[in-house]
Order: C-alpha cells, then sequence, then structure tokens
C-alpha cells in the first residue's frame, strides 16, 4: 500500500494537517498597470493642445461692489479661565 504518485508529487507544498500552503506571487501583474498609463497618455495627449490654446468662457458679470479693506477685523477670543474678549478688551 502506497502513496499515490499525487501526493507525493505535492507533498512539499502541503502544510501541516495536509491543508496546502499557498506561496506569494513574486512577480507583478503588468497588464493592468500598463492599461491605466495608456489610458493617462490618451488623456494628456487630448488634454495638452486645448491647454496651449485655451477655451473660450463667458464668465458671469457682478454688480457687487469691492470689499472696504480698510475695516480692521473684529477679534473675538475666550481664555483658558473662560473669560472673553473683543478686540483684545475683556467683557
Amino acid at each position: 500500500m502506497g502513496m499515490s504518485g499525487f501526493a507525493v508529487r505535492n507533498m512539499g507544498r502541503r502544510g501541516r494537517r495536509g491543508v496546502p500552503r499557498y506561496r506569494a506571487m513574486a512577480e507583478i501583474n503588468m497588464t493592468p498597470f500598463i492599461d491605466v498609463i495608456l489610458v493617462l497618455l490618451i488623456i494628456f495627449m487630448v488634454t495638452a493642445p486645448l491647454l496651449a490654446t485655451g477655451v473660450a468662457i463667458d464668465l458671469p458679470r457682478t454688480k457687487a461692489a469691492a470689499l472696504n479693506i480698510e475695516q480692521k477685523p473684529i477679534s473675538v477670543a475666550v481664555d483658558d479661565r473662560g473669560l472673553v474678549y473683543v478686540m483684545d478688551q475683556p467683557v
């Protein structure tokens, strides 16, 4: 009564309790990587001429007045004791 040929050939690949062990692949599948690179290349080839010439855009007009930059902003602060300060003055 001997072992079958299949068991003898695969004996080195089996771990404890006869469960097969699988090793990690030592090589990377390059096909998806090349697909992504080719898609990016096509996108850049299509968009590069548009960046050089530009695209005409109709921007909306506004009627708002410019902001008054001369006004000093209001600062409100609370310290670690819970005191509130407005413009560096305690309230």
